[in-house]
């Protein structure tokens, strides 16, 4: 494991190293400039039974995506109208993210793909929502080919029309790699 002077830790080899400490160097020099985008998401894996800890049951997991990106956007609030399903990990990782997001002063821009319904907050539409969540990996087929080369070149065309980093996060119930929960994973890409 290595750390930096931010005490940021993180594990790999010695290039792996390099690689995150430009990352770091990139974000501090953008960190007024910073564009976050959340990627809130559906999937069907997320019915699994055990399969995330972003939600204590398969029904539950189905608003996860949407009451993550809620609190995100507004914080803690009784008046919720997604409301966080109780969860085995304890407090939702949003709660990080909303705090990080006020003390940097950016607004998030949500992306809902394959949720089943529409967003009362702002977000960006990429796709038709109609298209419902992906299908569960047991079936080898989570989504078609044509619908995955198309949410690749949207998301690449609105990252080139930028003109500053960008930070992508996700919320997706049962459909992180690790199966950790939601609102887990960051991705840096500088222009």
């Amino acid at each position: 494991m290595y750390s930096t002077e931010l005490g940021i830790n993180f594990f790999g080899n010695e290039s792996n190293k390099k690689r995150q400490l430009n990352k770091i160097e990139i974000l501090k020099k953008n960190i007024k400039n910073l564009k976050i985008f959340l990627i809130i998401a559906g999937t069907n894996t997320s019915q699994i039974p055990g399969i995330s800890a972003a939600g204590i049951n398969p029904k539950s997991r189905r608003s996860t995506a949407l009451a993550d990106a809620e609190f995100l956007l507004e914080g803690a609030s009784k008046d919720h109208k997604y409301k966080l399903p109780l969860l085995n990990a304890g407090v939702t990782p949003a709660l990080i993210s909303h705090v990080c997001s006020k003390l940097i002063n950016t607004y998030p821009v949500i992306v809902p793909l394959g949720i089943g319904a529409k967003p009362y907050f702002n977000h960006l539409v990429v796709e038709d929502r109609n298209l419902g969540p992906s299908n569960c990996l047991t079936t080898g087929k989570s989504m078609t080919k044509e619908r995955v080369l198309n949410l690749y070149e949207k998301g690449l065309a609105i990252g080139k029309s930028l003109k500053q980093s960008v930070l992508i996060s996700e919320s997706v119930p049962g459909g992180h790699h690790n199966c950790s929960g939601s609102n887990g994973s960051f991705w840096f890409a500088g222009i």
